[in-house]
């Protein structure tokens, strides 16, 4: 899969600014957007590094993903996910 190098400048800059409006309505913080309230989220965090052990440390690579995720099929109040959905 690929994607036109233009399409992508337009996708990073619609995302960055996207964050402050968002970070204004989570008070400060940065919520995804995909997230449902009141349902638990479970995070996943992992960390990978590369020719770490150079002599001059250098092209070395340290990445850090982390994955939120939520499961709606354990809803006990599937009336926030049409909620979510709506908005």
């Amino acid at each position: 899969m690929t994607v036109n190098y233009s399409r992508l400048l337009v996708l990073e800059d619609k995302l960055a600014k996207s964050v402050p409006d968002n970070m204004a309505a989570g008070n400060e913080v940065y919520i995804p957007p995909n997230l449902v309230q009141s349902l638990p989220v479970f995070f996943v965090a992992d960390n990978i590094d590369f020719d770490e052990d150079t002599a001059d440390g250098k092209h070395t690579l340290h990445g850090t993903i982390m994955v939120a995720f939520q499961t709606p099929k354990n809803v006990s109040h599937p009336e926030l996910l049409q909620e979510r959905q709506q908005s």
